[in-house]
């Protein structure tokens, strides 16, 4: 029978007063409890295997001395006989040596793997030693199976031991499965309260965000309503104008320009060609690059520059002096600044939004499993037959 065979037809035991209630805050000091009385049962049992170990070693040594004295030459038996039962002795006298160096060599503070190590200590030895065993019976009987006798029943003393307390290995194990998942409940708590606190700081720094924004488009409105933004906004207007006006103006002196007759008088000249055709092409950017300059010495040397042209060209310098000067008075919009900070606040905002929304998702997936947890714990120390409340 193999060393935890019991634990399977074993069942819990109940107390006379019935189902043993604690809450779940109170689970930790509940399994303090138990583990110590646990462990002062297992260290009992321990020093029970120990003392009945040092007499087995006593008693089995006595019969291996006896065993190990047999004089085989003596034996009415042919050589060859002789040789095979030697050889058979010697190699079992081996194998309970080295049971009894195993058995030694075991750990012997922790209950559970103890008791594995003396059962799987016996089971090699069984297998090791049956062949040998039968060979050596043949002309060493009653010593032989004197040491085999003497080696099972204290394999079954054993056996018997277990199995009147042998749930207290697996009340051992299962209190250690408590412990742990306990301890990584309490670990998931606390995550979940840093967590639940980060998710309320990241809150009030949203409000606080949304606050300055608040107070930031209050003073846009309140400079936009003040007289003077919208005299300076009134000027900017006047600029608009006559920005517009003296494109205008430009375009009008264009249409005084004889472009085929000036190119048929400076047809030889490519520089000044150039400058004709680009003209031509492109006039209100070329002569507002120079202010005409080019175009103006062209005509001047080709004797095209009348009365008109000059009049246009004076008028327009009149609207770009004017220009120069209502610009002048023209003040940086301050809004356009604090608009700036508003967009590069509401986009913390957005982001801080969309960290919140995986925060609280981790938060869900924790509360998962916290509550997973728990009842994992309750399942087990249910198992005790105590009622979690």
């Amino acid at each position: 029978m193999g060393l935890f065979s019991f634990f399977k037809s074993k069942k819990p035991v109940e107390t006379e007063s019935g189902i043993e209630n604690v809450s779940f805050d109170d689970i930790g000091k509940w399994l303090g409890e138990k583990n110590k009385s646990l462990r002062e049962n297992e260290q009992e049992t321990l020093d029970e295997i120990r003392g009945r170990l040092e007499g087995f070693y006593v008693s089995l040594g006595e019969k291996l001395g006896v065993l190990e004295s047999i004089d085989i030459e003596s034996k009415k038996e042919h050589g060859r006989a002789k040789l095979l039962v030697r050889q058979g002795l010697d190699k079992y006298i081996d194998s309970v040596h080295i049971l009894l160096k195993d058995l030694k060599a075991l750990d012997g503070g922790n209950l559970g793997n103890f008791a594995q190590g003396i059962s799987k200590t016996f089971v090699n030895f069984e297998k090791t030693s049956a062949k040998v065993y039968e060979r050596a019976t043949y002309l060493v009987g009653d010593e032989m199976a004197a040491v085999r006798n003497e080696i099972r029943r204290f394999y079954n003393g054993l056996m018997e031991m277990f199995e009147k307390d042998g749930s207290s290995i697996k009340d051992l194990k299962r209190v250690k499965d408590i412990e742990l998942k306990l301890g990584e409940f309490e670990k998931s708590r606390k995550d979940l309260g840093e967590i639940g606190g980060e998710v309320e700081l990241n809150d009030l720094e949203i409000e606080r965000a949304k606050k300055k924004v608040e107070k930031l488009v209050g003073e846009v409105k309140k400079i936009k309503n003040s007289s003077e933004y919208t005299a300076n906004l009134k000027v900017g207007e006047e600029v608009e104008v006559l920005r517009i006006g003296i494109d205008r103006e430009i375009g009008k002196l264009k249409e005084f320009i004889d472009f085929k007759k000036l190119t048929n008088i400076i047809h030889s000249n490519e520089r000044e060609l150039k400058i004709v055709n680009d003209h031509k092409e492109h006039f209100a950017s070329e002569f507002s690059r120079d202010s005409g300059k080019k175009i103006l010495d062209l005509l001047g040397g080709s004797n095209m520059k009348n009365a008109v042209i000059e009049a246009q060209v004076s008028l327009i310098g009149k609207r770009n002096d004017e220009l120069k000067e209502k610009k002048g008075n023209v003040r940086a919009d301050s809004t356009i600044i604090i608009l700036g900070d508003v967009k590069k606040i509401e986009d913390e905002i957005d982001g801080m939004e969309t960290g919140k929304v995986k925060v609280k998702r981790r938060l869900e997936e924790l509360d998962l499993k916290l509550k997973g947890l728990k009842n994992e714990v309750v399942r087990l120390v249910e198992g005790f037959g105590v009622g979690v409340i």
